[in-house]
């Protein structure tokens, strides 16, 4: 065992590639604020201080459902984790069942945008302060379905251009 941790203190840290970087979409005040504190004197005390100031707002999510979408995400949440398999064509049909509009429609929509940028901010938040959200496991799986319905409307925009 000794071995495996000398082996794991000297190995160098590999470097993430480009493609897995992420990067604050700068589309809420909470994210401003963070990119901001990148430039600070103590980027991380002022970091962790938005954090905490966003996570003490309205704007900040503790329960799923009260999201605009809230329930429609939690409802496609159970419905792909029921399938047997879920390919790109069920998650679209999926989707459009859920919502009663196609992906494209759903993720152009700014009370969808408001919901993605609530829940992305509660997450970065609580990450930063280093403490699970009330709605932990509802936020992430939420998050999963936000990620899922912007790749679908990707998807779907490139599969009718060829």
């Amino acid at each position: 065992m000794d071995t495996l941790f000398r082996f794991i203190s000297v190995r160098p840290l590999p470097e993430a590639p480009p493609s897995l970087e992420l990067a604050l979409k700068a589309e809420s005040d909470f994210q401003r604020r963070l990119e901001s504190a990148a430039s600070a004197e103590k980027p991380r005390t002022q970091a962790v201080a938005s954090a905490q100031a966003f996570l003490d707002s309205a704007a900040a999510v503790n329960r799923v459902a009260d999201l605009n979408h809230g329930v429609a995400l939690l409802e496609l949440n159970e419905r792909l984790a029921g399938a047997a398999a879920v390919t790109p064509e069920y998650a679209a049909q999926a989707i459009a069942s859920v919502f009663g509009e196609p992906p494209g429609t759903i993720s152009a929509s700014q009370s969808f945008r408001d919901d993605a940028s609530r829940v992305r901010d509660t997450l970065i938040a609580s990450y930063l302060l280093a403490r699970a959200p009330a709605a932990g496991k509802e936020l992430a799986s939420a998050m999963r379905m936000i990620g899922l319905i912007e790749a679908a409307a990707g998807q779907l925009t490139r599969t009718r251009l060829t």
